[in-house]
């Protein structure tokens, strides 16, 4: 499967705010709105919680060849 970028969640929870009110008519708390959000935090929290079972062994060509690249300024 593919990784999610945390920059869709978060389009996605600013899409629930932008499209439904926050408070109904009667100025009740929008539940659906809330349920939505809940939703996408939960699907965060799920990945982080998967992500604590990845064991990443360094590599230190990696961080040889990583430290070694050269960092340009916004006009080069």
């Amino acid at each position: 499967g593919t990784i999610p970028f945390l920059g869709t969640f978060l389009r996605d929870l600013e899409y629930i705010h932008a499209q439904n009110p926050t408070k109904n008519e009667k100025g009740q708390i929008n539940v659906l709105q809330k349920r939505k959000e809940f939703e996408v935090i939960a699907q965060i929290k799920l990945l982080q919680q998967a992500a604590q079972l990845y064991r990443i062994r360094e590599d230190p060509k990696f961080r040889l060849w990583f430290y070694n690249q050269p960092i340009y300024n916004e006009d080069q």
